[in-house]
């Protein structure tokens, strides 16, 4: 039984050493002095004697340099696509991560052929602030944490402005709150444990009045304080 394998680039990775990676992953060792055409040409093979089918690459926007060239771009992609359609053993590839992962060409008969492209919308506000709620007990109720006392305060429309309206950074800023409260063995959320959590992951640490959480007129900061400093900004889609 094949099983998958799953890599998270972080800064820009040269192709040659993701297909190194994604070898060593699955458990193959390989030089490091083996060619990028060796690595990509001889995958599909080294993958199958891992029993491994499946790649999920996320964060693949660190495929591309930003001022990677078309040609540059083209031959990474026939890499890839070699190996998803290599006879012996196809390989299925994932790739998530910010828009700029379609910097991979995709006007290729084969790989619109094969290929589904799937993007996340932002959350609306306030079309789908039970949504935003429903994360909160959904997440809270399993560690015991109650969130139903928020629903009725400006807690939710705070939240997603914090999280630039994307729902995984809302279901990361409520894991910060909840781990907050946890630390303090507290049974409900609370905006300050939201406020913490905010600080924890931006620049804005003592400044309250650029903190959603904290400051009285949230609504007017800009929606760009959430990003840490190794944290590329989101585009968006």
């Amino acid at each position: 039984m094949g099983r998958p394998s799953w890599r998270k680039l972080k800064g820009y990775a040269p192709p040659r050493l993701v297909g190194l990676q994604i070898i060593r992953e699955a458990g193959y060792g390989l030089a490091m002095k083996t060619g990028r055409g060796e690595v990509w040409d001889g995958m599909a093979g080294h993958l199958q004697s891992q029993g491994v089918f499946l790649v999920h690459i996320d964060e693949a926007q660190h495929l591309f340099k930003r001022n990677a060239s078309q040609s540059d771009r083209e031959e990474l992609s026939n890499a890839i696509k070699g190996v998803a359609i290599d006879t012996k053993w196809p390989i299925a590839f994932v790739f998530s991560g910010l828009p700029e992962v379609l910097g991979l060409p995709i006007g290729d008969d084969q790989v619109e052929r094969r290929g589904n492209f799937i993007r996340f919308a932002d959350v609306a506000m306030p079309e789908e602030r039970d949504l935003v709620i429903d994360i909160l007990s959904q997440m809270g109720d399993p560690v015991g944490i109650a969130s139903d006392h928020l629903a009725p305060t400006d807690l939710p429309e705070r939240l997603a402005f914090a999280a630039r309206y994307r729902y995984a950074r809302i279901c990361q800023l409520v894991e910060g709150a909840l781990q907050e409260a946890l630390h303090w063995k507290k049974a409900r959320l609370a905006t300050g444990h939201f406020a913490v959590a905010f600080e924890r992951r931006s620049l804005v640490y003592g400044q309250d009045e650029r903190n959603p959480f904290l400051a009285e007129h949230w609504r007017h900061l800009r929606p760009n304080s959430f990003l840490t400093i190794d944290d590329a900004p989101a585009q968006s889609s």
